[in-house]
């Protein structure tokens, strides 16, 4: 089948960007958990835990946008494979209306070709008239009934 595209390749994209994701998320998971046992005090200390706690809020909505897109992948993978079999089906039809076509011209030729072979034949091996026998050629007229003259 012509290249239109791999449903298998595109499902292998979107668990990869799952395992990939789940990485961060355990990631991202430890180190603000980390961050929020830190005693730091001040300023720079709130600043900092303030910080990590945005980072990771843009995580999660990150982590969330990469699965939204590995079901939008997983969702073409699987328009893709009933587009393909489509395709498939379609190709089949016309492959096997070209081999029907290819039979009925391959069996007209043929007979066509016979045909021609037994009229010449027949042809080849007719006598002519003056070679055939004289009862063959004159043959009497038998009178009809009902035209008597």
């Amino acid at each position: 089948m012509p290249n239109y595209g791999s449903p298998e390749a595109i499902e292998e994209l979107a668990a990869r960007l799952r395992s990939q994701i789940e990485i961060m998320r355990t990631t991202g998971a430890k180190v603000h958990s980390d961050v929020l046992k830190t005693n730091w005090l001040g300023a720079a200390g709130t600043s900092y835990k303030d910080r990590a706690e945005q980072d990771w809020l843009w995580a999660q909505s990150l982590a969330g946008q990469v699965d939204g897109i590995a079901s939008l992948l997983d969702q073409h993978a699987n328009q893709l494979r009933t587009t393909l079999a489509m395709i498939s089906r379609a190709e089949q039809a016309i492959r096997n209306w070209f081999n029907q076509a290819q039979h009925v011209i391959t069996s007209a030729i043929q007979q066509a070709q016979d045909a021609a072979s037994d009229a010449i034949h027949h042809l080849t091996n007719l006598r002519p008239p003056w070679e055939l026998p004289l009862k063959h050629i004159c043959r009497p007229q038998r009178p009809t009934s009902g035209n008597s003259r």
